[in-house]
């Protein structure tokens, strides 16, 4: 085989040739296609198409931006003349860039390490500009090299992956080129030489494909008259078996053109303004053409863009809350994938599409309230992701997806209440992630993959009653974020992930009795927010969380009976709050983790002031304001407990009242919506220890206590009621 940095040059230039389309500014070439020796065969493959392509009339004379269009493309330029290898460019490979209208990049692995390719690109950039690159992927992954111990697979050449100075030299500034995609299972053959000859022409991809059906159909009219006419009975059955083929080939080609443009370059148009639901009609044709093919009968590449329309119509549902849409979607997507692997069942691509597939039906099934099948979905999943690492034990990606698919399963089940089972699982996404942090430079995105599952597998300890343990895996997490912010201490992305772990670290330290520690932390933390805001006041996600920090730091306040300090901070909350509405009434999220915490806040602290009318009145609208928060919401963990507060914090204003029954009442509601007490994250047992302490249920109480104590709670509120007769164990 010869080395990859071997490149042949056929073509010497003719200074008098001319193109049939041509630009104002006259050029010998349309195009120059760079490429790597081994990708010589889809090198003659497109130059072969793109200059015996004849243009359909209708689009001869028009002016673009390419210039007047001609009958034909023009000549292409397809280097073939070996170079020694420690040579330069030769002046014939940059006099024909200079007299290039268009570079076409061949791109795969081997393109991505050939020296002579990536200056051909440096060269036509300081000649041209990056804006007539054109690059169709052939085999390999773009933007692979990001992703440690995936290097390997990248098959952009770094001159088309960053931005290239006047001088030269190619920068750290990213560029984002758009490719047609030869790889099996994305672009069709016809799909990428349209895309190609758009950018080549200055026409749109919908147009010319438009165009040439038109053309197509046309010709195969004429076709038929001349048979008719020739041939006389026999061209009578000959056009229509001709017609009836090219015609259901046809129609193959424009069905498999449109879902190749709804899921790709359509889809990437209109996502970023978020007008998914313009796609609906597109799919809709897509699904009926699909509904006349039976999965058994379709080939490889058919049944892949089936699977994958039909899960972007699934995530189109899904977004707009239709969740028995998008199960449907998503059943009949993991159908397809399913039949694919199982033709091909050690293709780690197909093990890997399906696994992706099985995820999205879990989602959906989750949504739909089905926990068990959600549960044998997530199971399967993962049991794919451990196939692919078998498969290859050293890739980083595989173990990658082993981790995503453990922390998966960990999220169901803590949402289950089964944090043993989910601690498990967490642990073991961490140890994959850590492993290949460790593989990956010190400052590589895989340590912010680590850092994120270290905050799961903390939450997970943290509801499970480990305090100590969640205290530590905080403390690793911190560690990861202080190295990023001595490299920037400016950097947001890591400041916002530090301030987060600071407020949990606050609250452990909080339910460990320890003040003064969890105000420092939850300090530090609306510190740290306060500056992001200021930095960027527009942004209302970053608002929010400081008006959650304030409203952390009074509830410390409030454990120590420190009043004046804790009115302060709620009311810092709750101006936040006002500022979050005003901003977007219809905001749930911020209205429940925000408003309506600020405001259950302000009763107590009314309550302690002896305000108890205003407490009431408050604690009253806030219950009728509850009626109104949907249900899905309302069924989660923290709004459980947000409910359960406010009516313990109710029965406290009736009780005082002397109202002992109508008390009793609404804390024995309260122990109903958090329910067992024994399966309850640790935050919420102390809730309920409340309850039933203000219920003068004992033996429950001693019970619960003892638990709590044994697992390192010291809220001053649980130490003083186990001193009081020796209560806890």
């Amino acid at each position: 085989m010869l080395p990859d940095d071997d490149r042949v040059h056929s073509r010497s230039i003719d200074k008098s040739a001319s193109t049939e389309c041509g630009p104002e500014q006259d050029f010998a070439y349309r195009a120059f296609i760079s490429y790597s020796h081994s990708d010589s065969k889809w090198a003659r493959w497109l130059h072969s198409q793109l200059e015996s392509y004849r243009l359909p009339p209708r689009l001869v004379g028009q002016v673009t931006s390419s210039g007047k269009l001609g009958k034909r493309v023009g000549k292409i330029f397809r280097d073939r003349d070996e170079l020694p290898v420690a040579a330069d460019l030769s002046g014939k490979i940059n006099e024909a860039l200079r007299e290039t209208q268009f570079l076409i990049v061949l791109c795969s692995r081997a393109s991505a390490r050939s020296k002579w390719v990536n200056q051909e690109i440096i060269n036509f950039k300081r000649m041209k500009g990056a804006e007539s690159i054109v690059a169709v992927i052939v085999d390999g992954e773009p933007f692979a090299s990001a992703t440690p111990g995936r290097e390997s697979e990248e098959c952009f050449p770094e001159a088309l992956r960053f931005q290239v100075d006047s001088g030269g030299n190619v920068t750290t500034e990213g560029a984002e080129p758009i490719a047609a995609d030869l790889r099996p299972g994305k672009d069709s053959k016809r799909l990428v030489k349209m895309k190609v000859l758009a950018g080549l022409l200055g026409v749109s991809l919908d147009e010319l494909i438009r165009r040439d059906n038109a053309r197509h159909q046309k010709r195969l009219f004429w076709l038929s008259i001349a048979s008719v006419t020739g041939m006389a009975a026999m061209a009578v059955l000959s056009v229509f078996a001709i017609t009836a083929r090219n015609d259901a080939e046809r129609q193959k080609h424009q069905a498999e053109d449109l879902i190749e443009f709804m899921i790709g370059d359509l889809r990437a148009k209109l996502e970023p303004v978020g007008r998914l639901d313009v796609l609906d009609s597109v799919g809709e044709k897509a699904l009926a053409y699909f509904a006349t093919l039976k999965p058994g009968e379709l080939d490889a590449d058919t049944l892949g863009r089936r699977a994958r329309a039909l899960h972007l119509l699934g995530e189109i549902s899904d977004l707009r809350g239709d969740a028995d849409q998008a199960l449907t979607y998503f059943t009949d997507a993991n159908l397809s994938t399913e039949e694919l692997l199982r033709r091909a069942p050690n293709d780690a691509q197909r093990i890997f599409e399906h696994a992706q597939s099985t995820f999205w039906l879990a989602q959906a099934s989750r949504r739909k309230g089905d926990f068990v099948g959600t549960e044998r979905l997530l199971q399967n999943y993962e049991a794919l992701a451990n196939q692919l690492v078998d498969l290859n034990p050293n890739s980083a990606a595989w173990r990658s997806e082993l981790a995503y698919s453990n922390v998966n399963l960990g999220v169901f089940l803590s949402e289950q209440r089964r944090f043993d089972e989910a601690v498990r699982k967490f642990s073991i996404a961490t140890s994959l992630l850590e492993n290949t942090a460790r593989k990956s430079g010190p400052n590589s995105q895989a340590w912010l993959d680590y850092a994120t599952s270290l905050a799961w597998l903390a939450d997970t300890q943290f509801d499970n009653r480990q305090l100590s343990e969640a205290l530590n895996t905080r403390n690793n997490e911190l560690d990861i974020y202080d190295r990023f912010l001595r490299l920037d201490e400016n950097n947001a992305v890591i400041l916002e992930k530090s301030a987060t772990c600071y407020r949990a670290l606050g609250a452990i330290a909080l339910d460990q009795g320890l003040i003064e520690d969890a105000l420092r932390y939850l300090t530090n933390a609306r510190e740290t927010i306060a500056e992001l805001v200021r930095i960027d006041p527009e942004n209302m996600e970053r608002l929010a969380l400081l008006g959650r920090a304030n409203l952390e730091i009074a509830d410390a306040n409030l454990v120590v009976r420190d009043v004046e300090q804790a009115r302060i901070n709620v009311a810092k909350g709750a101006s936040i709050g006002e500022r979050l509405m005003k901003a977007d009434p219809g905001a749930v999220e911020w209205r429940v983790k925000v408003v309506m915490r600020s405001d259950l806040m302000t009763s107590i602290v009314e309550k302690i002031e002896n305000n108890t009318r205003g407490a009431l009145a408050r604690i009253e609208t806030l219950e009728q304001e509850l009626n109104s928060i949907p249900s899905e919401i309302l069924a989660r963990s923290d709004t459980v407990l947000l409910r359960a507060q406010l009516l313990e914090a109710h029965a406290d204003l009736l009780k005082s009242a002397g109202q002992h029954e109508a008390a009793a009442e609404l804390r024995e509601d309260a122990l109903r919506i958090l329910g067992a007490p024994a399966r309850l994250p640790g935050r919420a047992q102390l809730t309920a220890l409340a309850l039933l302490v203000g219920l003068d249920r004992e033996g429950e109480s001693r019970a619960l206590a003892s638990g709590l104590v044994r697992a390192g709670y010291r809220r001053p509120f649980l130490a003083e009621w186990c001193k009081s007769e020796l209560r806890c164990d």
